[in-house]
């Protein structure tokens, strides 16, 4: 190959402390994207079966949170390792911080799944757990049924369908009112012309023309005179046929 080929084919290697830049770039972009706020939340609520926008995501069984003293028996020891390092018996550590608040947030979000859980799956080695045999569980477990059959179809997008299709159907309905209401004055006025056509073509009503509406320029001094008569009678023909 020629040169010029060659050199497209093999560049030359960048150096070493721009290739360390770019693939410690790669790292972080990759960082973002995967474990912070770069998550394709948009993706994510479609791939759940909720629209692309936000606002829309919703959980039925979020409706109702577990009392505080249910939450406390999941992860008990969370708590007490969040004192240790908050007074200083433990090493402070950021990441070991971030760890036990993220279960103690869990512990809401594991009490409400596991109701559910339990119903699909009662057979699951996990319901073996004294937990769920606890009066607050129980309690709380019929709580939340009853609290999501109860406000079945409440989520944001039915609410927003329940408020918009009134409106949109009151709309429909006057505006097909106006609409029977212009057909029925057609009918009448249409009815009213068959009756008095067919009174005239009967012979029960007479036939009465109005000469000074129909020829209003017949009319006057001139009225007797046969010769302007012929030439207005004339004169109107040929207006009606240029028009």
């Amino acid at each position: 190959p020629t040169p010029a080929k060659s050199a497209i084919l093999a560049p030359e290697p960048l150096p070493i402390c721009v290739t360390f830049v770019v693939l410690r770039s790669t790292k972080i972009i990759a960082f973002l994207t995967a474990y912070l706020t770069g998550l394709p939340r948009g993706s994510m609520r479609t791939s759940a079966g909720f629209p692309l926008v936000q606002g829309h995501f919703y959980l039925p069984r979020a409706v109702m949170e577990p009392p505080v003293e249910l939450q406390h028996k999941v992860f008990p020891w969370a708590d007490e390792w969040l004192g240790k390092i908050r007074s200083g018996i433990a090493e402070s550590s950021n990441s070991a911080i971030s760890f036990l608040k993220m279960l103690v947030t869990f512990r809401v979000t594991f009490l409400q799944d596991v109701v559910f859980m339990k119903l699909k799956y009662p057979c699951h080695s996990i319901f073996v757990n004294p937990l769920f045999d606890d009066e607050l569980f129980i309690q709380f477990s019929s709580d939340l049924q009853a609290a999501v059959i109860e406000n079945e179809g409440n989520d944001p997008v039915n609410m927003q369908l329940r408020t918009a299709v009134p409106l949109i159907d009151q709309r429909l309905e006057t505006m097909q009112k106006k609409i029977d209401n212009e057909n029925a004055l057609r009918n009448t006025q249409m009815q009213n012309i068959l009756k008095q056509l067919s009174d005239i073509s009967t012979g029960r009503v007479p036939l009465n023309i109005n000469v000074s509406s129909v020829f209003p320029c017949l009319l006057g001094p001139h009225f007797g005179d046969e010769s302007f008569v012929y030439q207005q009678v004339r004169q109107l023909w040929h207006c009606g046929h240029e028009e």
